[in-house]
Order: C-alpha cells, then sequence, then structure tokens
C-alpha cells in the first residue's frame, strides 16, 4: 500500500537551493520523526521538474531488500551496479545509512566520483560526528527534521484524513495534538488505534 505523504513545505524549499549542489544533504532526527517522507518530497520535486525514475537511487538500510548490507563493500557493489547505465546526473537516497559499517568513505567516494547528488538519513546526532564530518568538512549541509507542528499536523488531518478545518475541528485537533504530539511515524497508524494504545507502544 503506497504511503499517505503530505508536503513539509518549509523543509522542502530550505532545500530547493542545494539540490544540484555538490553539499551532501544529512537529515537528523528522532525515529518515526519523518525523515523518509521528507526525502521522498524531494524526489517528488524532482520528478515535477522532469527527473526519470531510473536516476533515482532510493536505498532503505532498513527494508527486506537491503538490511543484509552490514559493510561498506557490499553497498558499493549495489550502487555501482545500480548506476552502470544511467546517463546524466544520479539521485542517491539513503536512508538510515549509519547502519553500515564504513559508510562514510562510500558515501565521500560516491561524492568524488560519480555525478551525483546525495541525500542521507540518520537517527542521531552521532550521525556527524566521526568521519563523515572529518572527509566532507564543508561539503555537507545538516537538515534537523522535528515532528509536526501544529499547522503541519491540520494540514495532514486535512489532507491525508480527510478532515475539514472549522473551528470546532481544529479546536478538537488541538487537544489530540497537545495530548499525543505530531510524530508522523505514529499518526500514519490511525488516530483510533493511536488513541487507544498511546505513543509509548511505539518507541
Amino acid at each position: 500500500m503506497e504511503k499517505k505523504l503530505i508536503k513539509r513545505y518549509a523543509y522542502v524549499n530550505q532545500l530547493k537551493e542545494y539540490v544540484n549542489s555538490d553539499f551532501v544533504k544529512v537529515y537528523i532526527g528522532i525515529r518515526r520523526s519523518g525523515k523518509t517522507s521528507l526525502m521522498y518530497n524531494i524526489i517528488d520535486e524532482l520528478k515535477l521538474n522532469g527527473l526519470k525514475d531510473e536516476n533515482i537511487i532510493f536505498i532503505s538500510l532498513e527494508s527486506r531488500e537491503y538490511n543484509h548490507i552490514y559493510e561498506s563493500e557490499q553497498l558499493d557493489e549495489i550502487v555501482y551496479d545500480k548506476i552502470e547505465n544511467i546517463k546524466g546526473k544520479i539521485y542517491l537516497f539513503f536512508d538510515e545509512i549509519q547502519q553500515v559499517n564504513g559508510w562514510e568513505k562510500s558515501i565521500n567516494s560516491y561524492r568524488v566520483s560519480i555525478d551525483c547528488d546525495i541525500y542521507i538519513t540518520g537517527s542521531n546526532s552521532k550521525l556527524l560526528s566521526g568521519e563523515l564530518a572529518t572527509l566532507l568538512t564543508g561539503r555537507y549541509l545538516t537538515i534537523n527534521v522535528y515532528p509536526f507542528s501544529f499547522k503541519e499536523f491540520l494540514q495532514y488531518k486535512n489532507e491525508i484524513d480527510g478532515i475539514e478545518l472549522t473551528d470546532d475541528s481544529i479546536n478538537e485537533l488541538y487537544g489530540e495534538y497537545f495530548n499525543f504530539g505530531g510524530m508522523p511515524g505514529i499518526l500514519s497508524l490511525g488516530s483510533d488505534e493511536f488513541k487507544k494504545n498511546g505513543p509509548k507502544r511505539y518507541f
């Protein structure tokens, strides 16, 4: 089933000037804060601007397809195999890259050796505490990803859940936001299940 997303305009607009730049874009945030969805927001923007699907490589290290990758050499083999016959600039997206040992050198090698634009996510600030910061001094952009603001929460409820935003519904939704927060990954579970079990079961 296709995951339903809203466009988080503040983040998309922040990144627009850096698309196609040499900077590695690094999304950092706690689990379920919406890092992966922000990658899809950028992918949607690229497609709207005419980019072909074949020029987009998305690798989630938590997916069944790629969860066997533990070493950078394995990652390199997959990446270079995927891009072998692609013409033009390549857009590389790596979700939860810290799962791979030595990933920092791989990311830097792609930046140097491939005509590409790179985006990566990680679950905490340790992502930049080691070798990547050394290898890419001045060549990466950090995007701190936070749960939904109340405005984004209302946008989600309107666009995804189909709730009409009136004074009464907004007041009711504020109560839900106040009690349960704006974690995108939790909202996608469905409000009934969410309200019944509460957020603690999912962390």
